[in-house]
């Protein structure tokens, strides 16, 4: 029999004649019916799905013409899936979900997670012969265990969440059948925000003991899923994955309240409830189909064209979409603003396109090769490499120079939409300029701050003032060229980036900034295997344009700790993407960072632990004498969401908002829907 689980693209049976045959038995046969645009949300992938379903998000998927399909994005990690706490961007805060509580021993290294009694997983065991319906398998820490055994078991399980599991975690013990005990390796303040935290580096999902005990983790396809979540498969195609929602979800019937909700008018949290939409679709789709699948304003002409243009007399308006898209993949600023200028007040982002765009865990900034002598000259293999080159930019005054000279509020433009057709030209979507070298969410507040009040932050804009008396002292004045030079020789940099993408524009841009300000300037656009591959972990470059830094959600110490990393650590066959420009780590640096690793990232009062800040303080002293990376901006992810069916889409927390608050993250590739999902409602008639 057809199930709730059938895999449409694996059926090859001709549906008519097996109809009939049906029928002529006097049998019905009821096909699976698609729920009404009104009780659906779809979301959109960018990358396509595999063939054949596969749900084991232990291992990797191959890559298909050179692409790696979705097996993480398609909806499991989202809906079907459940993490054990979330981590708010906002307050820092881990808040609970399968989990109630996770808490360290006095030195770290021994954590105890209590789980939520009353989860239960979406499939029943046998009924019992004097039950009356059948139970559904209870969610316990045996679970927990299971899923933690089988991949510290299993070092060929290389998804990242497994890899960072299985390097942090010694063993881990069912204490009770709502606790389970973890004994790290060595101590590690992070362990929960890391392992748990269900941000954009993911989070160690729990597998159901029933499903897994008796497969192979490496070649399981757990092509019918179970999860805990409030949806469950209905429907998996080489186009889309269908979830249907799951009317016996134990979230609903426990009502606990919803983490990070504000209080109510009456003073009461929102309490976590069914949610509204009947199914949830990811639906891969091209880039340049996206607008076309976003509703479109009464006006006679598609998105992208002359949005000014007044309709015709008698002529119809556009078509509006079939088949909606709900929320999009990561758009440009320009594809942004088109499609919210087309939606007529119905396509919404984080923000409206004139304030700081949403962005990523991942900053930009350049990093510096901080060697004397260095190799940039790209060599194939069997090659003789070139001889190494002096390099001016290992002394650190030509950085800190180079890092006042920056305008980091005109890189920001370069990642928005600049409209010419108005006077003046306006953007829209701009990259925030960094100002430190951490990803500018509220979680990071405290150590941003602590930054700021130092006097160690980075300008918005040029400073030439500071520049200049840096660079005579290294002996460097301007030519009659306006350059700078020395003993004849000009100052020049080269700076490596990714062709064809954003970055590689805003590194043209950086390029006229240190050209006018007299530091002759070469952009050396490169692909994406070189870049990754030959260039950054090798340290075969003199700038690189990216975000080495990238790692800290709401502490400090995991981005820092990638310049602790000694140059001679390296190991020169198979290097790490930590310190690739080779800096020579000062002792001051390294041993504040080591003292960081062990420092409690709160206090008593659950505030951001001082002693915490005061190291980092230290270290960042040492990053800014000595600049080996300079911050530029904030990465900027832009994703549209469509008002015609559903509003209360994330946003930022106002309290001047007439509409209720959603600041949850709006990434919906990431984990943040659970919760996402309890702010939506049906936008009416």
């Amino acid at each position: 029999m057809l199930g709730a689980n059938t895999m449409t693209d694996q059926l090859s049976w001709p549906v008519g004649p097996i109809l009939l045959m049906l029928a002529s038995l006097g049998l019905s046969f009821t096909m699976a019916q698609a729920a009404p645009p009104s009780e659906t949300i779809t979301f959109e992938l960018s990358t396509p799905l595999e063939p054949k379903p596969n749900f084991n998000w232990l291992a990797p998927p191959a890559k298909i013409n050179g692409v790696y399909p979705a097996r993480r994005e398609h909806g499991a990690r989202q809906v079907l899936f459940e993490p054990l706490f979330h981590l708010n961007l906002e307050t820092g805060e881990l808040e609970p979900w399968l989990g109630l509580s996770i808490e360290p021993d006095a030195v770290q290294k021994v954590w105890t997670l209590k789980l939520r009694d009353g989860v239960v997983w979406s499939d029943t065991m046998p009924k019992k012969p004097k039950e009356t319906a059948a139970r559904r398998y209870p969610f316990t820490a045996a679970d927990v265990v299971f899923t933690a055994n089988m991949i510290l078991a299993n070092p060929n399980l290389s998804a990242y969440e497994a890899s960072r599991f299985r390097a942090a975690v010694e063993k881990a013990e069912k204490i009770d059948d709502l606790t389970v005990r973890f004994t790290l390796r060595t101590p590690n303040p992070r362990f929960a925000i890391e392992n748990f935290g269900d941000t954009a580096f993911g989070s160690l999902m729990i597998m159901p003991t029933h499903h897994w005990q008796k497969q192979n983790a490496e070649t399981f396809a757990f092509d019918k899923p179970i999860g805990t979540g409030p949806y469950t498969l209905k429907e998996y195609t080489k186009d889309k994955v269908t979830y249907a929602l799951d009317p016996g979800w134990w979230g609903a019937k426990a009502g606990f309240e919803l983490p990070g909700a504000k209080p109510l008018p009456d003073g009461t949290i929102p309490k976590v409830k069914q949610p509204l939409p009947a199914e949830l679709i990811w639906r891969y789709t091209e880039a340049a189909e996206t607008r076309g699948l976003l509703p479109k304003k009464d006006v006679a002409t598609l998105p992208g064209e002359d949005l000014k243009a007044e309709p015709e007399a008698n002529v119809d308006p556009p078509p509006q979409p079939a088949d909606w898209l709900d929320a999009t993949r990561e758009l440009s600023a320009e594809e942004a603003k088109l499609a919210v200028d087309a939606g007529g007040g119905k396509v919404v982002t984080w923000d409206s396109p004139d304030k700081p765009v949403w962005h990523t865990a991942c900053a930009r900034q350049l990093d510096i090769n901080t060697q004397a002598k260095i190799v940039t000259q790209y060599t194939k293999p069997g090659e003789a490499p070139p001889d190494p080159v002096e390099n001016p930019w290992s002394d650190h005054r030509l950085r800190k120079a180079l890092a006042a000279l920056i305008d980091r509020t005109a890189l920001g433009q370069v990642y928005g939409f600049t409209d010419t057709t108005v006077d003046p030209p306006t953007t829209w979507f701009a990259a925030t300029p960094s100002t430190t070298m951490f990803a500018a969410y509220g979680s990071m507040k405290p150590f941003i701050g602590a930054v700021k009040s130092a006097n160690l932050e980075m300008s918005p804009g040029a400073n030439s003032a500071a520049a200049e008396p840096l660079l005579a002292d290294a002996e460097y004045a301007k030519n009659k060229d306006g350059n700078y030079a020395k003993d004849g020789k000009v100052l020049a940099a080269t700076i490596a980036v990714i062709e064809g993408t954003p970055d590689a524009i805003a590194a043209d841009v950086l390029k006229a900034q240190l050209d006018a300000a007299g530091i002759e300037t070469t952009i050396d656009k490169q692909s994406n295997e070189r870049y990754w591959g030959w260039a950054v972990p090798y340290g075969r470059y003199q700038m690189a344009y990216g975000w080495l830094s990238c790692g800290s959600l709401a502490e400090p110490y995991t981005s820092m700790k990638r310049y602790a990393y000694a140059p001679d650590a390296q190991n020169k066959d198979d290097p790490t993407f930590d310190n690739t420009g080779r800096w020579f780590v000062p002792a001051t640096y390294k041993d504040a960072v080591a003292a960081m690793a062990s420092l409690p990232l709160r206090d008593a009062t659950g505030q951001a632990n001082p002693a915490l800040i005061n190291k980092m303080l230290e270290a960042y002293k040492v990053l800014n004498d000595e600049m080996p990376f300079i911050p530029l901006v904030q990465t900027p992810r832009i994703i549209a969401f469509n008002e015609t069916h559903w509003t209360g889409w994330p946003a930022p927390y106002n309290p001047g908002n007439a509409a209720p608050n959603n600041p949850d993250n709006p990434a919906h590739d990431w984990g943040s829907i659970h919760k996402i999902l309890q702010r939506l409602t049906p936008s009416g008639p």
